[in-house]
C-alpha cells in the first residue's frame, strides 16, 4: 500500500510540475505578442498565431496555412524567444504533402531570435523560383523541433500591415 501511495504522489508531482512548465511557456509566449505588437511603428496589427511544441524523443514537424488575402503587403514579426530548443522555421508556397513546392525562406534555428519577413520578399523569392510574376495566395510555414530532452517551448507569431 505505501509503494502504491510513493507511485502516486510521484507521479502527481510530475503532472504538476509539467502543467507549472506550461503555463510558464503560455505566459511567456502571451509576454512576447504582446511586446512584439507594442513594437509595431508605423505598422497595424491583423493577428497572430502562436505555436507551443513539447520536446520528445522524436522530431516532430509542425506546419501551418497563412492566407494571404485582402492586402496587397504583410509583414510578418517571428520570435522564437519562448523556444527553448533549435526551431528550424521554413516557409514553403504549397503544403508539405504537395509535391514541387518551392523553399521560399529557411532558417535552421529561430530559437532566441526575431525575425521580420515582408510578403513582397516572399513574393520576390518565388518569382525568381517559379520565372513568373503570380503572387503568393498561401505560405505554409513549417517549424521543425529536433529531439531532445523532455521540454515545453513556443514561436511566437504577428501579422501587420
Amino acid at each position: 500500500m505505501k509503494l502504491i501511495t510513493v507511485i502516486f504522489a510521484l507521479s502527481t508531482s510530475l503532472v504538476v510540475f509539467s502543467q507549472a512548465t506550461v503555463k510558464e511557456i503560455t505566459e511567456s509566449a502571451r509576454t512576447i505578442k504582446s511586446e512584439l505588437r507594442q513594437s509595431l511603428v508605423n505598422k497595424k496589427y491583423d493577428g497572430s498565431k502562436i505555436t507551443y511544441f513539447e520536446i520528445k524523443n522524436a522530431t516532430i514537424l509542425k506546419e501551418f496555412e497563412i492566407a494571404l488575402f485582402l492586402r496587397e503587403s504583410y509583414t510578418m514579426y517571428f520570435s522564437g524567444e519562448a523556444a527553448k530548443t533549435n526551431v528550424s522555421m521554413r516557409i514553403y508556397d504549397k503544403p508539405y504533402s504537395s509535391a514541387n513546392r518551392t523553399l521560399l525562406y529557411d532558417s535552421k534555428d529561430i530559437s532566441g531570435k526575431k525575425i521580420t519577413l515582408t510578403t513582397a520578399e516572399l513574393n520576390a523569392t518565388y518569382e525568381k523560383a517559379k520565372g513568373n510574376s503570380e503572387k503568393l495566395k498561401y505560405l505554409y510555414v513549417e517549424y521543425g523541433i529536433p529531439r531532445g530532452t523532455p521540454d515545453f517551448g513556443a514561436v511566437v507569431l504577428i501579422f501587420a500591415y
